[in-house]
């Protein structure tokens, strides 16, 4: 296309160079640059944390710009790399130009889908759906799977001022979104059997915060690949027993030696020790 863009395009360009402007006082932002650009995401963020005239680097997460609030379908190759390939949480960014306003939504509810379904034929995100936040809808075929996934409402909503006159706030907000959302991530690769996710949230308010709903639900998947999850928690149990061991807890080191015993096959040999009581409370 020499010599011209499309002005849907340089719309879409301008909304990003907002969300960069915005996103950048609360976060290191890289942008995805369009030889690089294979979709889905168009920011890597990190996180950042003020203190004493410093700024420090956290956690890191993916933002996808928008410029409505229209639905977000994916196809089958975008499903693909999130299912198996995206290891930082995703965020929309939708910018209002005119406003000079964003608002951020959390995409944590897409695991509840790929969780249960890991190459569904199609996935589309719903925003501003109700609370508390609603499982997957999910149409099946013969052959293929589709879902729409709610994600609710905002879980930050400011002006490009409110959020330059006090960063503060906006990093207590995505500070625990991105955190919850990354244990999921990690949960990916240990089997796709939990979700943890925030089903009730008010705007601009942590959900950690003492006002703030009860938010956590737990939702269990079963499958054949549970043992992904043995593998994974076995230094965590076979640590435990450590600790068990050097305060004196009985009680506990019986339990989890008993848990390591009978999953004997992903033991270290500091593990299979306990299992088999050679490492024991006098």
């Amino acid at each position: 296309m020499g010599g011209k863009r499309l002005g849907s395009f340089r719309a879409g360009d301008r909304s990003e160079y907002l969300a960069i402007y915005s996103l950048s006082r609360f976060a290191f932002v890289n942008t995805i640059p369009r030889q690089e650009d294979f979709g889905v995401v168009d920011l890597l963020c990190v996180l950042t944390k003020e203190e004493q005239r410093c700024v420090y680097p956290e956690s890191a997460f993916y933002v996808q710009v928008k410029s409505t609030e229209d639905d977000v379908p994916f196809t089958e190759d975008d499903i693909k790399w999130i299912s198996d390939h995206m290891d930082h949480p995703l965020f929309l960014c939708v910018v209002d130009k005119d406003a000079n306003y964003l608002k951020i939504y959390s995409c944590w509810s897409i695991w509840r889908a790929l969780f249960l379904r890991r190459y569904p034929k199609e996935l589309t995100l719903l925003l501003n759906t109700s609370l508390p936040l609603q499982k997957p809808d999910k149409s099946e075929t013969e052959d293929e799977v589709r879902f729409r996934v709610p994600v609710g409402p905002p879980v930050l909503s400011k002006s490009i001022k409110e959020i330059e006159e006090d960063p503060e706030s906006v990093y207590t907000v995505m500070r625990d979104w991105v955190a919850m959302d990354a244990r999921n991530i990690a949960r990916k690769h240990m089997g796709r059997i939990a979700v943890t996710g925030i089903v009730n949230w008010t705007t601009n308010t942590a959900p950690t915060a003492e006002d703030s709903i009860p938010p956590i639900e737990n939702r269990y998947f079963f499958g054949p690949n549970y043992w992904h999850a043995e593998r994974e928690l076995t230094p965590v149990l076979t640590a435990l027993a450590h600790n068990y061991r050097d305060n004196g807890q009985r009680e506990k080191l019986e339990a989890v030696c008993a848990l390591l015993n009978v999953l004997r096959d992903y033991l270290d040999p500091h593990g299979l020790k306990f299992a088999d009581g050679k490492l024991s409370i006098d």
